[in-house]
């Protein structure tokens, strides 16, 4: 069975989404010992614990946003190194 062309790379957006939000959680408690507050706990904290939603949102939208700023970056520069500068 042959995917269309655009399946792989929805596929492996979704895997790394889903492992990323799995990890999320656990990996910074690990990693940080519990001392070290990251954007994903923060949210959570503020959204379930302090019951502050406006904030918790605006913190997943600065999220997105650097995250696709990130994205986007890197994406000009793998086209520019093949020379798709245009379009």
């Amino acid at each position: 069975m042959t995917l269309p062309l655009s399946m792989p790379g929805l596929l492996a957006g979704a895997l790394l989404v889903f492992a990323s939000a799995v990890s999320a959680f656990v990996t910074q408690t690990l990693v940080g010992g519990g001392q070290q507050m990251f954007m994903p706990f923060y949210m959570y904290q503020q959204a379930i614990q302090a019951g502050n939603y406006p904030f918790a949102a605006v913190i997943a939208v600065l999220l997105l946003a650097c995250v696709l700023a990130v994205v986007v970056f890197i994406n000009a520069l793998g086209r520019r190194s093949r020379g798709f500068v245009h379009a």
